[in-house]
């Protein structure tokens, strides 16, 4: 009869980590932190210190073309999908010229604006069109004489080669001089204001004719002096187009949102490729009307814009690695004479931004890749010469191997910065 021994049970050892801090791809997997794992795919932190197996994804709905944007206006129970050169709602296509590029919008009133790179655009909940083509009408001088003169009151908007002027009248006076001659064919608009109050319209080649090259209105009749005391009493909107105006504009296809004392009521539009470290501003909660006045150059002309960051109500301007260090440039805002004006206070050193669209902001946090990983900005960087805060390093060992960094693409969801590149999305 055969008799056995059982072995005497093995030591257990068990390791217990109440707090998992993510995963460490930069140093050696011998020396990874017990509480961090160096691979963790398809994890996803549940709570802070605390992962879950990710769930997975689903497909919403199919588009012809590349999804370039997702835009949603507020109250819209469907928002709009900018795929290929194509603008959805559904499956309906509301607009068919878009660039195929990325694309992002801001909304101001009831009206939501999409810049893609080749056209500002704005859907009204209707329709997307060309902003182009419904621009505001710029006042260039108000209380102005027939043969010149007057009060400048706005600048010519780039978006729109009409402007107005308002002339005081003279009792004689027939030829009425434009700042600008070289006007285009557009037809001139001529109103006179009448003893009632009311404007009346007066006809181009029948009650006056128009020297576009020299920019005069010549009356049949005087148009006469004023019923209204201090008042101006002839209107005169004419059209001058300046090639590559409305480009500088549609060009644009990065931008944020910033204004007077760090007020979100304008956009600030640059990444235009003719015009690398340029910048522009709209009107005060006026998309519609950008000022041809209204721009920054920003730094040497051989380093690019990259993108923006708002800290503490200053405006950060982030440049690419071309600029001798000083890569963000800080601006405020503030009013002179009346007129915006956002001077530059501060530059800082550091590493140049490389990916447009990777900036967002984790609570109040600015965060933006560069060539050394994602950084912040911080309200302590503001007021110094550099910024050193790198919040990547752990992933860094892997992310900064990815081809291609300046295509990244980043969003905050749910208290966590996600950047996708290259089919993988680092956390």
């Amino acid at each position: 009869m055969a008799f056995f021994s059982a072995p005497e049970s093995p030591a257990r050892n068990v390791f217990l980590v109440e707090e998992f801090l993510g995963v460490d791809y930069t140093n050696s997997p011998t020396g990874v932190d017990p509480r961090r794992s160096p691979d963790a795919p398809n994890m996803i932190r549940d709570v802070p210190g605390k992962v879950r197996k990710s769930l997975g994804w689903q497909t919403v709905k199919r588009y012809q073309g590349r999804i370039n944007g997702a835009h949603f206006r507020r109250g819209d129970a469907e928002g709009l999908i900018h795929a290929g050169t194509g603008i959805y709602r559904g499956d309906t296509r509301l607009y068919s010229g878009a660039n195929d590029e990325r694309s992002r919008s801001w909304q101001f009133g009831d009206s939501l604006y999409i810049m893609d790179g080749k056209a500002l655009l704005v859907w009204n909940g209707s329709t997307v069109r060309p902003v182009a083509e419904s621009a505001r009408v710029p006042v260039l001088t108000i209380a102005r004489p027939p043969k010149g003169g007057g009060t400048a009151y706005e600048d010519l908007n780039l978006l729109q080669p009409k402007f107005t002027e308002l002339f005081a009248g003279t009792a004689d006076d027939t030829a009425y001089h434009l700042t600008f001659g070289g006007l285009d064919g557009t037809a001139v608009e001529v109103q006179v204001l009448q003893a009632d109050g009311n404007w009346a319209a007066r006809t181009e080649n029948v009650d006056f004719t128009v020297d576009r090259a020299a920019g005069i209105v010549q009356f049949v009749q005087p148009p006469g002096t004023s019923p209204v005391t201090g008042e101006d009493n002839v209107r005169i909107t004419a059209a001058r187009t300046v090639a590559g105006y409305a480009e500088r504009i549609g060009k644009c296809r990065i931008g944020t949102l910033f204004g007077v004392n760090g007020a979100a009521d304008r956009i600030f539009a640059a990444g235009n490729p003719d015009f690398i470290n340029y910048d522009w501003f709209c009107g005060q909660n006026d998309p519609t009307y950008w000022p041809d006045t209204g721009y920054s150059i920003l730094g040497t002309p051989r380093s690019a814009i990259v993108g923006y960051s708002v800290v503490n109500e200053r405006l950060a301007a982030h440049k690419d690695d071309k600029e001798d260090g000083r890569n963000v440039i800080i601006r405020q805002g503030d009013l002179a004479d009346s007129k915006p004006s956002f001077p530059i206070v501060n530059t800082l050193q550091g590493q140049g931004a490389v990916a447009p669209f990777s900036f967002a902001y984790l609570v109040n946090e600015p965060l933006f890749l560069t060539k050394s990983g994602v950084y912040a900005i911080t309200a302590q960087d503001l007021t110094g010469e550099k910024y050193t805060q790198n919040r990547s390093f752990y992933l860094n060992g892997r992310l900064l191997k990815e081809p291609g960094l300046s295509d990244a693409f980043a969003l905050v969801y749910k208290d966590m910065y996600w950047l996708a590149i290259n089919e993988q999305v680092y956390i």
